[in-house]
């Protein structure tokens, strides 16, 4: 059941919540687009979407609450909030791909507050616009899309705030959701509800420099997929760009790694996830790629994730291996732009498990110039605080290097990567 803004004590409250995202997309947008997102040329409507990242899913953790926001000349006109898994949002939908997702689950019909399933936000949020609008008949201009991590940043510039009997700060703010997410989400609402508010007037009776360190770190959790936006259209375009779309250049080498919880427990956390890429490149501009997946888990119980690596359409999987007690897969899935390699793999508790695909390409080198020039982008999955890099590229018999970009071992990247060759 919808829940009207004067039916609702903390639906008020979870207003504040709503503007910290819209003032960000009036900042980060250019000038026109920015007054159009905030309802200066006409109204608009955005569903906002708070993910648990504590329980990763594809576009960044399981939805937990969900909300419809009206704005009108940049203030907001009406508000309406309900919890994810409750009303029109628990009804079913089709999906159509991930075909991996389908093939390993057995089905195409998902919950709608569950449908977060494709492989990164822009591919998610077309869909789901048009899935809650066949549901619900509501019509909305956007999706923005937040998780728990963003909340401890802002946390660190307000300093503690006190919530509903409790002392929220940057260090505890994460597993006190985590506890309320599977206790009671009505405790969960209302805290994140007024804990938005709080946020809300801190900003707006700060000093300058507070308000640009509030932005600059809005910006950052941004690049680093902890807050997402869509907006189909023109504007749209330059939102899918740059604030969680697909940035693989078309003639360009890739991998995405991509999570999906399936134990339910609030695991993610504790799991620190590597990506060691070793590619070497033949004398024609071919390449053969080594790639390996660990996940260390630091939690006392077992992890139980559906991995997907996806890399380019045109890549050739030579051989899969693994170092893991428990493994299935793995499932291939081909893409016009990728291909899909899926697995479940279950870590231990205190353990480590990995993941090793060998795959060959066909000429992945281009001219720049002087020199021929190799590029590999690691896209970071949006949830995730950071991951450890280790990429390694060997030249062909006699080729000496130019300059390099992120090739080294041991980088902790927390957005994505563009790791660069260039030789002679």
């Amino acid at each position: 059941m919808w829940m009207e803004s004067g039916e609702s004590g903390h639906t008020t409250r979870y207003v504040a919540l709503c503007i910290l995202g819209l003032l960000l997309v009036s900042l980060l947008f250019p000038a026109l687009d920015g007054l159009n997102a905030v309802g200066f040329l006409s109204d608009k409507t955005y569903l906002l979407i708070l993910q648990d990242n504590g329980e990763l899913r594809d576009t960044g953790g399981t939805i937990s609450c969900m909300g419809l926001l009206t704005m009108r000349d940049g203030a907001v006109k009406g508000l309406q909030v309900w919890y994810s898994s409750t009303g029109q949002t628990n009804a079913i939908v089709r999906i159509h791909e991930p075909q991996s997702f389908i093939w390993f689950f057995g089905t195409e019909n998902v919950k709608l507050y569950a449908a977060n399933v494709q492989y990164d936000f822009a591919s998610f949020a077309p869909f789901m616009m048009s899935s809650f609008y066949n549901v619900t008949g509501r019509h909305v201009d956007g999706i923005i899309a937040v998780d728990f991590t963003a909340l401890k940043e802002f946390l660190k510039l307000t300093g503690p705030i006190s919530v509903s009997d409790n002392i929220l700060t940057s260090r505890n703010v994460a597993d006190i959701m985590y506890y309320y997410s599977v206790q009671s989400k009505d405790e969960l609402t209302n805290l994140l509800s007024e804990l938005g508010l709080a946020i809300a007037r801190t900003i707006q009776d700060s000093s300058l420099p507070l308000k640009v360190a509030f932005f600059s770190t809005a910006r950052q959790l941004v690049s680093e997929k902890h807050l997402q936006f869509y907006v189909p259209g023109d504007s749209g375009d330059f939102i899918q760009r740059a604030f969680g779309g697909t940035s693989i250049p078309p003639q360009a080498d890739f991998v995405s790694v991509v999570d999906y919880n399936l134990g339910a427990g609030k695991a993610d956390p504790g799991i620190h996830r590597s990506i060691d890429s070793h590619v070497e490149i033949l004398a024609n501009g071919s390449t053969i790629s080594r790639l390996t997946v660990t996940w260390t888990n630091n939690d006392w119980w077992d992890y139980n994730v559906f991995t997907t690596v996806l890399i380019p359409a045109k890549a050739e999987v030579t051989e899969a291996s693994h170092h893991a007690q428990t493994f299935e897969g793995p499932l291939k899935a081909r893409g016009p732009d990728f291909t899909a390699l899926s697995a479940r793999v279950v870590v231990p508790a205190n353990g480590t498990c990995s993941v090793t695909y060998t795959y060959t390409q066909p000429r992945n080198v281009h001219g720049n110039g002087l020199g021929q020039h190799y590029d590999l982008y690691i896209q970071k999955q949006a949830g995730i605080d950071a991951y450890t890099l280790d990429a390694a590229v060997q030249l062909p018999t006699g080729a000496t290097f130019i300059r390099s970009e992120n090739v080294g071992a041991e980088q902790v990247v927390t957005g994505d990567t563009h790791v660069q060759a260039v030789y002679m």
